[in-house]
């Protein structure tokens, strides 16, 4: 089950990149608006498939309606912010919501 997770969350990071990467190539282009729905569409169902089934077991979490990766981890951080009175559970989804939303930024400002 850890494996699971592990896999599906480093391929979400990988896709992730990958997209930023090539969005950010073809910005512009005639091929912009093609590679949108060729490349964004499969990357969105993947986001949607991996918050839905592994973060709900790595967070403990189920989501919060049909909420992608990324509004999760938002989801957390807003939820979260005052870290005064965090129980362990809390201070877990809210490290690593930091964590993906810092890898996120790095490849798309102001993405999380």
């Amino acid at each position: 089950m850890l494996e699971f997770i592990i896999i599906n969350f480093l391929m979400l990071m990988l896709v992730f990149a990958w997209v930023m990467k090539i969005r950010d190539a073809v910005e512009g282009t005639v091929l912009e608006s093609w590679l949108r729905v060729i490349i964004g569409i499969p990357a969105t169902l993947f986001d949607w498939y991996v918050n839905t089934f592994a973060a709900t077991i790595f967070f403990l979490d189920p989501p919060d309606g049909w909420e992608l990766a990324t509004g999760r981890f938002k989801r957390y951080k807003k939820k979260y912010q005052n870290r005064a009175k965090l129980k362990l559970i809390e201070k877990w989804r809210l490290w690593w919501a930091e964590f993906f939303c810092d890898f996120a930024n790095r490849f798309d400002k102001g993405h999380c």
